[in-house]
């Protein structure tokens, strides 16, 4: 019985370790993303080939993921990639610490935006040994909920 107990514990414990299928389509996306900055828009074409562009401009690039749910945004300075966004439709409830795996959590701040008159609470990662700065909020567009992520260089903010 105690071995039957132990084994039961152990295998509990494991499960509940594991990403959820929605944590685990969350880093596949970020995976996704071109965060290579100084990169040309010809660069991060090539860097999402087989995605499909949604829209360029003179310093933007957006591009569908797996769906239209999925999109990243490029932005370029001077025809260099200095900042991503990601836009993900779907649960919000998710743990950001396990899909960011890697990251340093530095805090989060209050953002009140004007424009839609809702507040959210973004938190700030980095990973300093990529130079990399990841801020993450939810919002609500249409009643359907969207994580976002936006990528940058630590380097380009000081």
């Amino acid at each position: 019985i105690l071995k039957a107990s132990l084994l039961i514990a152990i295998l509990a414990i494991t499960a509940c370790s594991k990403l959820s299928l929605e944590e685990k389509k969350y880093r596949e996306l970020i995976s996704d993303v071109c965060l290579e900055w100084g990169a040309d828009k010809q660069a991060v074409d090539n860097h999402m080939k087989g995605k499909e562009l949604k829209y360029e401009g003179n310093s933007v690039m957006d591009y569908f993921l797996s769906d239209k749910n999925q999109v990243v945004v490029y932005q370029f300075d001077e025809g260099k990639l200095c900042y991503s966004m990601l836009r993900v439709k779907g649960s919000t409830e998710i743990s950001m610490a396990d899909i960011l795996e890697g990251w340093d959590f530095l805090g989060s701040e209050l953002y009140f935006d004007e424009g839609t008159m809702i507040t959210s609470m973004v938190d700030i990662y980095i990973k300093r040994e990529k130079n990399l700065l990841v801020t993450t909020y939810t919002i609500q567009d249409k009643g359907a909920q969207y994580r976002i992520f936006g990528f940058a260089s630590l380097k380009d903010l000081w």
